[in-house]
């Protein structure tokens, strides 16, 4: 490397990437944020107006995607370089931020490679938060035994639990298995 030239390794791009998905993560979980509000604002009503207390407590769960979604962003934001070592098959000696061992130029198929681990961390970060909100949904619905809306979201959740597996199976197997794939990619271009 000459003096002053600056290339990327896998690890780095990786890290970077890890990076701009918490930010995204952080920002479309703040578009869900309005709804706090709203929803503070109606279990208050229902205490001084003494409405349905329960269906202000069961419509409070939708609060629990974008604060789910916020602390994966905060998580993989501060644990970039774990992430990055994961989608890379680097092993961590000390040090999330250690450096590589023997720093090289990333190719063409370790970029690959680190894109599709980020579509990976994407897919989790887009199916983890929304899973975990319908499962406290329904579980909040059987729990106020309201028959139609239990109808409805047990529907919801069977509907969706193979949709929840798919793209869970699909976020692991990219993150972890990204290197696979781009040798096969590479066997299919050539």
């Amino acid at each position: 490397m000459l003096k002053g030239d600056r290339f990327m390794t896998q690890r780095e791009i990786a890290r970077l990437a890890c990076k701009v998905l918490a930010i995204w993560a952080l920002f479309d979980a703040l578009e869900s944020l309005g709804m706090i509000g709203r929803f503070v604002q109606e279990i208050v009503e229902s205490v001084q107006f003494g409405l349905n207390v329960q269906r202000a407590i069961f419509d409070m769960a939708w609060v629990i995607f974008p604060t789910v979604q916020i602390i994966a962003a905060i998580w993989l934001w501060r644990r970039a370089g774990v992430v990055a070592a994961w989608m890379t098959g680097h092993d961590l000696q000390d040090d999330q931020n250690e450096p590589d061992v023997t720093p090289h130029k990333a190719n063409l198929d370790e970029i690959q490679s680190v894109v599709l681990s980020s579509l990976g961390v994407w897919t989790l970060l887009d199916t983890v938060p929304g899973a975990i909100l319908v499962s406290i949904t329904f579980f909040l619905t059987s729990v106020t035994g309201e028959k139609s809306a239990l109808d409805y979201s047990s529907m919801v959740v069977s509907g969706s639990i193979w949709m929840w597996l798919v793209k869970l199976l699909l976020g692991i197997w990219l993150i972890f298995g990204s290197p696979g794939i781009v040798r096969r990619l590479k066997r299919f271009r050539y």
